[in-house]
C-alpha cells in the first residue's frame, strides 16, 4: 500500500495527528498542503486529508476536492476541532464538507479528532468568531442546561486540550479499509509511547469535533447505519 497524508494545519495539531497517522500507516509521506503535488496523487493507493475545523468546515479541503475531483474512491478525511461530538454536528460537518452534486462523495471516510484551543494564540478572524460563539452562550440562546454549550464556553474562556494519540485509530483503520487490508498492531511498540508525545500538539481554533476517539467512531457507525436504512 502507498500512502500519503496531507494535512492543513494552523497551530499543530492537525499536524500532529497527520504525523500520527502517517507513522500508522507507514505512509511514503507527510505534507503540508501548500506543498502538496496534486498531479502526483495519481501514484498513490491512498490520500489521508486532514484539517482544522472553522465553522463545520474543514479548512483547505474545497481545494483539494476542486483540484483533484476524481479522488473520493481512495481518500479518508479527518477534521480537527474542540467541540465534543455529537450525532447532529457531526451529520452538520459531514453535510458541509462532503454534500456536492456527486454522490460519489457521499462515501467518502469522514473522522473528527479532538483537538486543543489556547485563547492566547488566537487572533484575527477567529479570535472574532470565537468571541461571537461565546457572546451567542451567554446572551441566554443557549440553555444552561445544555452540558456540551457550556462546556464549548468554558474551553473558549479558558482553552482546552483534547489531544489524544488513541484518535487517530479510526482514520488508520478506515485507511486499510480502502486496501482491503487489516492493519497490523504491535502492543510492544505502543508501550514505548510517551505519555507527553501521546498528549502533545495544539491547533488553537474551529469551534466543531473534539469528542473521545470511541465516540468519534461509534457516532460515524450510527449514522452511516441510518443512511443504510432510509
Amino acid at each position: 500500500m502507498k500512502s500519503i497524508v496531507i494535512y492543513n494545519s494552523k497551530r499543530g495539531s492537525t499536524e500532529q495527528y497527520a504525523r500520527w497517522i502517517a507513522e500508522d500507516i507507514k505512509a511514503e509521506q507527510c505534507i503540508a498542503l501548500e506543498h502538496a503535488d496534486f498531479h502526483a496523487l495519481d501514484q498513490f493507493d491512498v490520500v489521508v486529508f486532514g484539517g482544522w475545523i472553522r465553522g463545520s468546515g474543514i479548512v483547505g479541503l474545497d481545494k483539494l476536492k476542486k483540484s483533484v475531483p476524481e479522488i473520493f474512491s481512495r481518500l479518508v478525511i479527518f477534521g480537527v476541532g474542540i467541540s465534543r461530538l455529537t450525532p447532529e454536528n457531526y451529520m452538520q460537518i459531514v453535510d458541509i464538507n462532503l454534500n456536492t452534486k456527486d454522490d460519489r462523495w457521499n462515501n467518502v471516510p469522514l473522522h473528527v479528532l479532538p483537538g486543543r484551543y489556547d485563547p492566547s494564540q488566537v487572533a484575527g478572524l477567529d479570535k472574532f468568531l470565537m468571541a461571537v460563539s461565546k457572546r451567542v452562550m451567554i446572551s441566554g440562546r443557549v440553555s444552561d442546561k445544555d452540558q456540551g454549550a457550556m462546556e464549548m464556553k468554558a474551553a473558549i474562556e479558558k482553552g482546552v486540550d483534547r489531544m489524544d494519540r488513541k484518535a487517530v485509530e479510526p482514520v488508520v483503520k478506515s485507511v486499510y479499509k480502502i486496501c482491503g487490508m487489516s492493519p497490523v498492531t504491535d502492543a510492544s511498540d505502543d508501550s514505548d509511547v510517551d505519555e507527553k508525545d501521546r498528549n502533545s500538539g495544539g491547533e488553537g481554533s474551529g469551534q466543531d469535533g473534539g469528542g473521545d476517539p470511541a465516540d468519534t467512531d461509534a457516532i460515524m457507525r450510527e449514522m452511516l447505519s441510518r443512511h443504510d436504512q432510509e
